[in-house]
């Protein structure tokens, strides 16, 4: 017999940490926002202007989330995150171990990598 669990459960069971980090995955996707601002030709007037709004939102938005400070989902980091914002400070020395022992060699060393060693 399959026990089939909600993903809130299952990150219950992961521990506290796991299941208070990225909470918002097992809210209801309606309660969600994504903002995003693009524009076809870059360059354009409007290009800075969308990007200093864009920053601003975001920094409100964080401290107001109750993680005291920005905290991104690493598909959605724009690249000036610290690896803390993304991966969390708390899970980062773990990460880094995992790192160190199945990607010695760096091979995976784009987009957000995480370093072998932490802090």
């Amino acid at each position: 017999m399959t026990t089939q669990r909600t993903h809130g459960e299952t990150l219950q069971l992961m521990g506290e940490s796991s299941a208070n980090h990225f909470y918002s995955r097992s809210l209801s996707l309606t309660r969600e926002r994504l903002l995003m601002f693009r524009w076809k030709n870059l360059g354009d007037p409007v290009e800075a202007v969308a990007n200093k709004l864009g920053l601003q939102l975001r920094k409100d938005i964080g401290a107001t989330s109750g993680y005291g400070g920005v905290s991104v989902y690493v598909n959605y980091a724009r690249g000036d995150e610290t690896l803390e914002q993304i991966y969390g400070a708390k899970k980062l020395p773990k990460l880094a171990k995992l790192k160190a022992k199945y990607d010695p060699k760096n091979a995976f060393k784009y987009y957000h990598a995480l370093p072998t060693s932490y802090p």
